[in-house]
């Protein structure tokens, strides 16, 4: 557990002392399982595209993330080594399973906003 915390440290500290990170070097995973497929996967990788604009980064259908009680579940992946990235301000849990959780299309598409933003913070091209 110890161990997990301490790396979960260090990418977040690596990742974060970067200026400029290429979001072209990542993937935007979204799972579409027997749990997040039909809790509407497709309908979160759409919002997210028109979120984000249709280049901003790759989006792409993955297999289960094993976290299906959060689903829909989406990782941020680095295409180099194919590991899922933690991000600053992802949730402990989301941490833990190294997947942004409970994204859906509803409630104002209030999850989509909050995973485009923290994505545009962490590539540092936040809107001001």
């Amino acid at each position: 557990m110890l161990v997990a915390a301490l790396f979960t440290l260090l990418v977040v500290f690596v990742n974060s002392a970067s200026t400029h990170l290429d979001r072209n070097s990542y993937i935007l995973r979204i799972c579409d399982g027997p749990s997040c497929g039909p809790r509407g996967s497709f309908e979160v990788r759409e919002s997210l595209k028109a979120e984000l604009g249709e280049s901003y980064i790759q989006l792409e259908f993955s297999n289960c993330f094993n976290a299906c009680k959060r689903s829909c579940n989406i990782a941020l992946v680095n295409k180099e080594n194919n590991l899922a990235c933690i991000i600053p301000g992802m949730s402990a849990a989301e941490k833990s399973k190294q997947c942004f959780s409970y994204v859906n299309t509803d409630r104002e598409n209030k999850e989509i906003f909050r995973v485009s933003n923290l994505l545009r913070k962490y590539f540092d091209l936040s809107e001001e």
